[in-house]
Parts: C-alpha cells; structure tokens; sequence
C-alpha cells in the first residue's frame, strides 16, 4: 500500500480534513492574541498590514506549488444535485458551521456580556444616554 504524505493513501482524505481541521484551531489560538499584540504595538493598520504579508504568499503557493490535476468530466447544471448529495460535501459545511459556533461561543464566553457591558456606556438596551465624559456639556440642560 502506498503511503502519500505519512498516510495511507486509502485515508488520505481524512488525513487532510485532520490537518485543515488542527490548523484552524491553531489560528484560533495563537492568530489571535498575535494579531491582537500587533494592533495595540502599532495599530490596527499594522495588524492588517502583517495579515497581508502572511496571506498573500499563502494564497499564490498553492498555484505555484501544487501539481494539476486531472481534468474530469464537467459536470452539468441537471447533476449538481447528486454532487450535493454526497458525503464530503455535506460534511464540510456542518463542520465549518460547528467550528464557527464553537469558536464565537467561546469568545463570547470570554469576553464575558457584552450586552451588559454596552448597558454601563450606552444606557438601558445599549441606546440612550449613559456614562458621559466628566466635563461634558449636557445638551439637555440648555449649557
């Protein structure tokens, strides 16, 4: 049996999904706090700028890098619905709608109430008037 990449190739799919998988959660962990130190260093310019530096190499390697593949059969606009009905196509999007559940979640989980946070500057529901700079002029006074 031939091996591609370590795996065998008869698990070669769930050997990538793996590796997609544990690289999103990388990203996840260590992405975040790295781009966050970059936007309090520099400012959120500096933070965006360094994701572009990173992206765009990583968007042209796999052009570059990765051999062609076989050219197959088109598929037609009438078997689009059997392409939808297997397996791998319908996993991937329960698992990038899982991934992003848990990860917002989590976040949200972090961060603590937001809601209750926006209450304290803003006002009941987040609207209004709230906590106010000390020395403002209150416009409701006639000042």
């Amino acid at each position: 049996m031939s091996r591609v990449g370590g795996a065998p190739a008869s698990a070669l799919g769930r050997a990538v999904e793996a590796y997609v998988t544990s690289a999103v959660a990388a990203v996840s962990v260590l992405g975040m706090p790295v781009g966050t130190f970059l936007g309090e260093l520099g400012g959120r310019r500096t933070a965006f700028g360094a994701m572009a530096m990173v992206c765009g190499p990583v968007a042209v390697a796999p052009a570059v890098l990765l051999p062609p593949l076989p050219e197959a059969a088109a598929v037609r606009l009438n078997g689009v619905p059997a392409v939808l009905r297997g397996a791998p196509v319908r996993t991937g999007p329960v698992l990038v709608a899982l991934l992003g559940t848990g990860y917002f979640a989590a976040r949200g989980r972090r961060e603590g109430n937001a809601h209750a946070g926006a209450e304290a500057r803003c006002g009941p529901g987040g609207r209004g008037r709230g906590v106010e700079e000390p020395g403002a002029a209150d416009p409701a006074a006639g000042a």
